[in-house]
């Protein structure tokens, strides 16, 4: 009967709520519950809309054809769409990682200020911050310490930041790092 279905559907809302399903490291209260409730309903802004993270025929989403594009306009407006920030190419790549690639300090905080995970790596294990140290970025390096990367977050090969930015002659990323 409707009547079942509206009572099954708050409690699943209310049980979303109370097991906090959603947690990012929160207190439990008030917000949290109101966010985890938005999360199940779908209404959370913050979800990612799947279409826009579909990947394209060569392997990449939208959002990462946008960064390696400098597009900042077209980033903003995906992100604001609720493109994931986080969102992986067929190589593993996010979109962050491929910002710090390329030093483009500007799409990096883009992304950061979109909640881009600074931790997540590809499946070699080369985080954005490893990327950034190999490649000589050093406002990526920065703007990546800054929300806390793990400088420790060595790459499948056991390679760390600092070994990769020692080992390219990156002496203001090495310094940076040792900071």
């Amino acid at each position: 009967c409707n009547g079942h279905r509206q009572v099954s559907g708050l409690a699943a809302s209310a049980r979303c709520a109370t097991e906090g399903s959603h947690s990012n490291g929160e207190k439990n209260g008030p917000a949290k519950r109101r966010r985890a409730a938005a999360t199940c309903r779908g209404t959370d802004t913050h979800m990612s809309d799947p279409d826009l993270d579909a990947l394209l025929p060569n392997g990449k989403t939208k959002l990462i054809e946008a960064v390696e594009a400098k597009d900042h306009g077209a980033a903003r407006k995906l992100l604001t769409s609720r493109a994931s920030p986080d969102a992986t190419a067929k190589d593993g790549q996010t979109a962050l990682i491929i910002a710090c690639k390329m030093n483009n300090e500007d799409l990096a905080t883009l992304l950061l200020t979109a909640r881009a995970n600074h931790g997540q790596s590809t499946g070699s294990g080369f985080s954005p911050l490893f990327v950034a140290a190999q490649k000589g970025s050093f406002a990526c390096a920065k703007k990546l310490l800054e929300v806390r990367a793990d400088v420790n977050q060595a790459a499948k090969n056991r390679a760390t930041p600092l070994l990769v930015a020692a080992e390219a002659g990156h002496s203001g990323i090495v310094n940076l790092l040792l900071r």
